[in-house]
């Protein structure tokens, strides 16, 4: 097993080359080819499944195993109906459509610049967005601005980074 979650009751696993859903009844169904081998990461907005795999972004929707993003990615967070999609190797991220994983708009892109590293990996912990760098930590919320929702705290910036986006974890409220 690589990566899952939950969706409306419904299992979903990416295991070897392949995402499978599982019902509750313990029924399983192979859904489509996910590249790679190593641990995914998994996102949801309640009507679709986002996975960052190797590189690649992957979204199932209606029925259908979809790769529609402009990047290589590494890593998916899910915050108040957008998918947030971190830029492998780079200091960037950009965002879904509202409540649409499958749509991007070119400008909807932003940079964490506290310091220059790069991002490893994301979390939403309390509706607070936090960018994990090589070096530091950044964290953004959103402010509801209508060109690009997500903006960075004030003073939010921790002098700590992370080697591996996959220690990345929330526990206990934290």
């Amino acid at each position: 097993c690589r990566g899952s979650l939950i969706l409306s009751d419904v299992l979903y696993i990416v295991s070897g080359g392949g995402l499978y859903s599982v019902t509750p009844a313990g029924v399983s169904t192979l859904l489509g080819a996910v590249a790679g081998t190593d641990t995914v990461r998994m996102a949801s907005n309640a009507a679709e499944v986002s996975i960052a795999a190797g590189g690649t972004g992957y979204v199932w929707s209606g029925g259908v195993l979809y790769t529609p993003l402009p990047f290589d990615v590494s890593d998916v967070i899910y915050a108040d109906g957008y998918m947030l999609w971190t830029v492998e190797g780079a200091q960037q991220f950009f965002i879904s459509a509202l409540n649409d994983a499958l749509t991007y708009d070119p400008a909807d892109i932003a940079s964490v610049e506290g310091y220059p590293d790069n991002i490893v990996g994301a979390v939403n912990n309390h509706r607070e967005i936090m960018f994990f760098g090589e070096i530091s930590t950044e964290i953004f919320y959103n402010s509801g601005n209508a060109d690009f929702p997500f903006e960075r705290q004030g003073n939010a910036f921790v002098e700590r980074g992370c080697f591996d986006r996959d220690s990345i974890v929330k526990l206990d409220n934290s």
